[in-house]
């Protein structure tokens, strides 16, 4: 145990210089469950009563002979499936954590009764008897939790741990959290691939892709790729098992369940607040994939064209990136048309902005022209920002279709960081909108990771100017080649589809601020949402009507703007569908000084 704890403390230190607190160190007490059956429902929650649970000290478990505490292995006959574990923290202020945890065999983690992290457990409703698909021995997991999931005062950190198998005879838990009080400093690594230019499972470099172009994520950590030759849509867990999620690799359009359906280049992909999937495949169809896997077409036909129309009727050229507003609108990046497309939830396509001229013009709607747009993505405002691959430009569509260039230069190739036309881009393809504000963008031609602020300051974040390789490292040596696609996830890791490189690259990356943005001295500490969750009415606790709040703007987990409102209290909610949610103050100055989370039932 001691040699695991050391090793996780290099690979800390290997990442990152910087000082933290620690607020659960490693062999803290935990309040430990473990009967025989399920928690009540409530376990993990702050209103829960843990009086009578026994208590002991890390490391918790059975069966190796290094516990500290040991924990029933053996119970009424039967051995013990899952163990459950509730730890109770004080914080002064919500800030973002850091968590190294020994766990053997799975885990789902929660923080205030919210889900925050899953290991070795499939998705979907997790229950007392569920087994982990794979064994693991003392796994190390580090993962991050965002500020918006604790409360001032009073948190619960619950953890739930499940065996392999019913016969199991070990298991372990340990865990550490602390915050950092400087920037954790940002790696490069490849998550999947080997390189091989095939589309074969397994996991991490034993698994292979054929030019991975689009990258989503889910809530769940797990990323899915447009594997764009392979003509499949894969699926890598936070542990790196890849499996092909949908398609069979033969090249067509053919719609269906899981491996039973067929696309043809699939280029760009979205996921929507209930986990369905949208892809822009290059054989002229948009796609839907449902959470179960069935593909249906919803727009497009394998013609040619660029007819607007409702649902086959509609005809697009070579679709290349597709993204969705908070209204389940979808816009697509139809690259040979030259026009940024739009397709509402009835599958009404029309052209959103663009006159299919193969150049660079400002203007309204369908005056403007664009020069093969390849990323497409959104903010939480409505702003549609394009990378114009041939345009060497980054472009901007408010919600109203007026077009106008963010940055970047028309013609000017170049790498150079700056303001605006002050920066240049070579054939940027992918562009992400980030939680914290900022914009993410493949720059394909130089092999690099740009950045650029909504004030459209770029700068260069990883991988060297006209330099391709497939180096992992500091920020500072990585290589690339030709990344295409681009995406986060909840926790601010950063996901490139590394084409011809032929995998799928993780950058971690995780800065560390408390909620308190705008650092407001006259917005209380102790702000909640309650009662949380909920069904159809939520309430600000804390909040004083003369702390000069603007507005109270709820985003979904994509960061997607669903409901504004001046209220404080008695909120309405019933509109919003079933999941995670992040309420943001806005005081007079337009500054968000406090980010909140609740859960809709």
């Amino acid at each position: 145990m001691r040699n695991l704890r050391a090793t996780l403390l290099l690979v800390m230190i290997s990442i990152c210089i910087n000082a933290q607190t620690t607020l659960i160190p490693f062999g803290s007490s935990w309040k430990y469950l473990s009967q025989g059956s399920a928690a009540p429902s409530n376990w993990n929650t702050t209103g829960f009563s843990d009086a009578a649970w026994p208590a002991g000290n890390g490391q918790l478990g059975f069966g190796d002979g290094d516990e500290t505490t040991t924990t029933p292995q053996v119970v009424s006959g039967s051995t013990v499936v899952t163990t459950y574990f509730r730890k109770t923290i004080s914080m002064t202020a919500p800030t973002a954590c850091i968590v190294n945890m020994i766990v053997d065999d799975g885990s789902v983690v929660y923080v205030n009764g919210v889900e925050v992290n899953r290991f070795n457990l499939p998705t979907g409703t997790i229950l007392y008897s569920t087994l982990t698909p794979t064994f693991t021995e003392n796994a190390p997991v580090s993962f991050n939790i965002p500020a918006s999931n604790f409360v001032a005062g009073t948190n619960v950190i619950a953890v739930e741990v499940h065996q392999n198998a019913l016969n199991s005879s070990d298991l372990s838990f340990d865990f550490e959290m602390f915050y950092s009080t400087s920037s954790v400093c940002t790696i490069v690594s490849t998550l999947a691939g080997s390189g091989a230019a095939t589309s074969i499972d397994g996991t991490g470099s034993a698994a292979s892709f054929y030019a991975p172009s689009g990258v989503c994520t889910d809530t769940y950590g797990n990323v899915y790729v447009a594997d764009r030759f392979g003509h499949k849509i894969r699926k890598i867990t936070p542990s790196g098992v890849v499996t092909t999620f949908a398609g069979s690799g033969y090249p067509s359009s053919t719609d269906g369940v899981g491996i039973a359906a067929t696309f043809g280049d699939p280029a760009g992909i979205c996921i929507d607040a209930l986990g369905n999937l949208y892809v822009a495949d290059w054989f002229n169809t948009i796609r839907k994939i449902t959470p179960s896997g069935v593909v249906t077409t919803i727009a497009g036909s394998s013609a040619t064209g660029s007819a607007d129309g409702i649902g086959t009727a509609a005809t697009f050229d070579h679709p290349s990136a597709i993204c969705i507003d908070g209204s389940n609108n979808l816009y697509v990046a139809d690259k040979n048309n030259n026009k940024i497309r739009k397709i509402t939830p009835s599958g009404v396509v029309s052209t959103f902005a663009g006159n299919g001229t193969a150049a660079l013009v400002d203007g309204l709607g369908t005056s403007a022209s664009f020069f093969a747009p390849t990323g497409i993505c959104i903010d939480p405002s409505g702003n549609l920002y394009v990378a114009g691959y041939h345009n060497h430009c980054i472009r901007k569509i408010t919600s109203s279709g007026m077009v106008s260039t963010f940055a970047g230069s028309y013609g000017s190739m170049g790498s150079a960081d700056g303001t605006g036309a002050g920066a240049t881009f070579t054939m940027p393809s992918g562009i992400f909108y980030t939680s914290d504000g900022n914009l993410l963008i493949t720059d394909e031609g130089n092999h690099t990771i740009r950045k650029s602020t909504l004030a459209g300051v770029v700068t260069t974040i990883a991988g060297f100017s006209a330099s391709s390789g497939s180096t992992d490292g500091a920020m500072a040596v990585a290589k690339f080649n030709t990344p295409f696609a681009i995406c986060t996830d909840v926790y601010g890791n950063i996901y490139i589809g590394d084409t011809n490189n032929n995998k799928v690259r993780k950058i971690t990356c995780s800065t560390f601020i408390t909620t308190d943005i705008a650092n407001n001295n006259d917005v209380e500490e102790n702000i909640v949402v309650y009662p949380n969750p909920s069904k159809s009415i939520i309430n600000i606790k804390g909040l004083n009507t003369s702390e000069n709040i603007k507005a109270i703007v709820i985003r979904d987990i994509l960061g997607r703007e669903m409901l504004t409102t001046s209220r404080l209290n008695d909120i309405n909610i019933e509109g919003l569908s079933s999941g995670n949610y992040f309420i943001s103050i806005i005081n007079s100055e337009n500054l968000t000084v406090k980010v909140l989370r609740f859960v809709k039932d």
